[in-house]
């Protein structure tokens, strides 16, 4: 087994240690969640190109625990301090006494020791799927070990959270009004009027168990037609349209053996649009592991809905579900359409996860699924449609330790030890023989404690957070460990791609960047064509918005050169830099104000309502822009901007449409980013829309950089206005918050 390397960032301090062994998670959005004990810690990414420090740059934000430890009201009452000694000696008994979750321990100062574990310490984090590119969609589940699940979203650019629902509370009402049954199961008969001690220990340890939460796992976003996208053909009307009735499930396993499954709208708007989808009773004493199958993509038409889900057993086995939602008014079914590992070999299913990889006997429903059970790691060739394995493959010797967290990315696997120990396994179904080729990324160290592993969305880098036991100091030390595993050559093809919006690749361009800073190489030549303006990215079949992908990708490494240390000797140099950076915006405005135009063109006057006065604001301060713009000669650009002048009569000037809300004297039209009044009260103009961003206006701010744009929210009287503030930053793509 060969030793592979990789490169380390410096180490980000954590001020807390995590509890569990799988305590972090990375989104789709380029977010870091780690549980401790304390608090939630979230680092959100900053990649920024004028930054020349080689550190990575994060937003920290925490979200802290919930102030009361949940106690789960059953029904069903038992003082186990008032049990005599001979009720005490009772097996059943007994058995409730060490079980932390039937009898938790008594609360305890948490002052007393800095990093003291409490009830409700957080242990498991786990992102959503973006699940569109239209607004910021992604939540974060938060499971604390006295098993109250909570799901948070994020409010702030600097990445503040807020709670959204406290699920552990809102499935405690719901199970008691259905007699402690799931939806597909029948009505337990109540108690007697005055039970013995084992029938109400029996009763209690079935309830508390429905109500105890102990993993859960995401689904991808199912859509009301296969394959939604912006870039599809649709459009953005019909797209926003779709996407009310988009969702995603999150399953989660509960220690009664039940697996809950719950319901969240894409535009989550409150906690009406949250519901419980279904439950169904696994079959197995605990399921400990649950693992979504999103590739293939989720089966979604507007006749059925279905996808897969693995389950893992404390004992040791492994079984997929179907679920099958004809229409939304029937209940979805659940069914067991495989058993992937039968043996009750009690080695418990830690980790699961699915991936999809090429392969000779490729089809639609064939996807892999990768395990970890002890020290073995097992690997599945799952063909879905017909519910069979096709092969499967494990590697017992080469990886001895025993994994505690795994993460995927493609063919690459990754599992990690509590000693800090890495291992990266390839799959290749290819081979007759050899199927997982494994290596040592890290080795182990017995002076420090490893709390997980996972990857970047586009497997640029891997984080763990470790604490190191060198020192007599307490609390020890504790980090955060950021490594790259990927290469230039895959980065550059990536970047190349305009599949996904530039926001998207937030590791991919801080990876691109931290090169630039520390190896003073340049950039690699395909991107520095593309900085040059020499070659563009050209478009996918199918798919549009190349040309602004390529003006985004070029100001963005245009940016990166111009800051560079020791760049600035050649002043005329980059004074070019700066001229084509603002021409890049310029024509980028230019393209986001015709396309906005041109749309209203095709609305209907009924769409407007009769005290839209920020319609009308917007339509005139577009048009005034694009009178002066360099291409207002243009005959297409010249017959809107007179439209526009013609429908829309107003008493104000041109460059003068707006006042000040705090002297009330005009602010003059002169920069499409901000203005003042005479009286030196300075305004953003919004992105979108042109407006000032006002004291009276509610506005967002862009993730990544320094745009404002108004909400949407309050655009009530005009459709046409809503679908301009719904739209991502015009410089990179990315959403405003």
């Amino acid at each position: 087994m060969e030793q592979s390397e990789t490169k380390m960032a410096a180490p980000i301090i954590l001020v807390h240690s995590p509890v569990s062994s799988d305590a972090i998670s990375w989104s789709e959005d380029n977010r870091i969640a780690i549980a401790t004990p304390k608090c939630v810690i979230i680092f959100s990414l900053q990649c920024d190109p004028t930054e020349q420090n080689s550190n990575f740059v994060f937003h920290k934000s925490i979200i802290k625990p919930h102030a009361e430890i949940l106690e789960l009201d059953v029904g069903i009452a038992i003082d186990f301090e008032a049990l005599n000694d001979e009720e005490r000696r009772n097996c059943l008994v007994r058995s409730l006494l060490i079980d932390r979750t039937l009898s938790p321990p008594a609360s305890t100062n948490s002052n007393e020791n800095y990093d003291r574990i409490s009830r409700n310490s957080f242990k498991l984090v786990r992102w959503s799927p973006a699940g569109t590119r239209e607004f910021d969609s992604v939540l974060l589940a938060c499971l604390a070990l006295d098993h109250r699940l909570t799901v948070n979203k994020r409010t702030s650019k600097t990445g503040n959270m807020t709670m959204v629902v406290d699920l552990s509370l809102l499935l405690s009402k719901l199970l008691p009004q259905r007699g402690f049954a799931h939806i597909n199961e029948e009505p337990r008969p109540d108690l007697p009027a005055e039970p013995s001690l084992e029938t109400k220990c029996v009763e209690f340890k079935r309830r508390v168990y429905m109500l105890a939460a102990v993993a859960m796992d995401w689904s991808g976003t199912f859509r009301p037609a296969p394959g939604l996208d912006r870039a599809c053909g649709l459009s953005q009307d019909e797209t926003w349209e779709l996407e009310k009735e988009s969702f995603r499930l999150l399953a989660v396993a509960m220690k009664s053996g039940h697996v809950a499954i719950w319901k969240f709208r894409l535009h989550l708007g409150s906690e009406a649009d949250i519901s419980l989808y279904n439950a169904f009773d696994s079959g197995y004493q605990w399921p400990v592991s649950l693992a979504w199958c999103r590739e293939p993509p989720l089966q979604t038409t507007s006749q059925s809905t279905k996808a897969w889900l693995a389950v893992g057993d404390i004992q040791g086995c492994i079984s997929v579900w179907s679920i099958q939602e004809e229409n939304e008014t029937t209940s979805p079914t659940f069914t067991k359409c495989l058993d992937v590992w039968v043996d009750q070999d009690l080695i418990s299913v830690s980790h699961m996860a699915w991936t999809n990889i090429a392969h000779k006997e490729e089809s639609s429903s064939i996807a892999t699924l990768v395990v970890t059970k002890g020290p073995y790691l097992m690997v599945f060739l799952v063909d879905l449609g017909s519910g069979t394995v096709v092969r499967s493959a494990h590697n017992s010797g080469k990886n001895p330790i025993l994994s505690t967290s795994l993460c995927v990315f493609g063919s690459m696997v990754l599992t990690n030890s509590s000693f800090g120990e890495t291992h990266r396994t390839v799959i290749d179904w290819t081979k007759s023989d050899g199927v997982l080729e494994t290596d040592v990324m890290e080795s182990s160290d017995a002076n420090c404690k490893s709390s997980g592993i996972t990857i970047s969305p586009h497997g640029v880098y891997i984080a763990k957070p470790v604490m190191h036991r060198i020192s007599r100091r307490s609390p020890y030390p504790r980090t955060l460990n950021i490594s790259t595993v990927g290469n230039m050559e895959t980065a550059v093809a990536e970047l190349l791609d305009c599949q996904e919006d530039l926001s998207e690749k937030t590791d991919l361009l801080e990876f691109l960047r931290q090169n630039f800073v520390n190896t003073g190489d340049g950039l690699p030549q395909e991107l520095e064509s593309v900085a040059d303006g020499e070659s563009a990215v050209e478009a996918s079949s199918g798919k549009g918005g190349a040309h602004s992908y390529t003006l985004r990708l070029r100001r963005y490494l245009l940016l990166m050169k111009m800051n560079k240390v020791g760049g600035g000797t050649d002043k005329d140099a980059e004074g070019e830099k700066e001229s084509d950076i603002q021409r890049i915006e310029g024509e980028l405005r230019e393209l986001h104000v015709l396309t906005a135009l041109q749309f209203w063109q095709q609305m209907s006057a009924k769409k407007v309502g009769d005290n839209a006065t920020a319609h009308t604001t917007t339509l005139l301060l577009m048009a005034d822009w694009l009178s002066t713009s360099s291409k207002s000669s243009d005959e297409p650009i010249r017959s809107l901007v007179t439209e526009v002048y013609k429908s829309n009569p107003h008493e104000t000037e041109v460059g003068k449409r707006e006042t000040c809300d705090l002297c009330g004297e005009i602010v003059a039209f002169t920069s499409a980013v901000s203005d003042a009044c005479p009286n030196g009260h300075g305004w953003s103009r919004c992105q979108l829309s042109l407006q000032l961003c006002q004291t009276t206006a509610k506005s967002r701010e862009c993730l990544y950089c320094s745009a404002m744009a108004l909400s949407a929210q309050n655009q009530s009287d005009s459709a046409w206005l809503r679908r301009i503030l719904r739209q991502c930053c015009l410089l990179c793509a990315s959403m405003f918050v």
